[in-house]
């Protein structure tokens, strides 16, 4: 038996969202160290809060768990040209100046 079963039907978009959420914003934290050796702990740790937050609020009127694809282009982030504005946005409010991530992904 799975936890989420015992989740309240209203509340298991928001569960499913914010465990979606931190899944992306922990990989691209990795990238980051990865990436960028100058970002310090205190910095990626401000920038995982933005990039959660921001995310949470764009995604909140855009999760349908009983049909999760839906959506998922509205969703999706991405770095082919340049940094999606959300992981631009986090980096700046966590005062990371250079941000240095592998593009090609979405």
């Amino acid at each position: 038996v799975l936890l989420i079963e015992f989740i309240p039907r209203p509340f298991r978009n928001l569960f499913t969202m914010l465990k979606e959420i931190s899944t992306a914003v922990n990989f691209l934290s990795q990238l980051i160290l990865r990436h960028s050796p100058q970002c310090t702990d205190s910095q990626l740790e401000v920038f995982r809060e933005e990039l959660t937050k921001l995310l949470t609020l764009k995604y909140l009127a855009h999760w349908d768990v009983d049909n999760p694809i839906k959506g998922s282009a509205y969703r999706s982030i991405s770095n082919l040209n340049a940094p999606d504005p959300y992981i631009a946005k986090a980096a700046t409010n966590a005062s990371i100046p250079n941000l240095n991530i592998p593009s090609g992904f979405v």
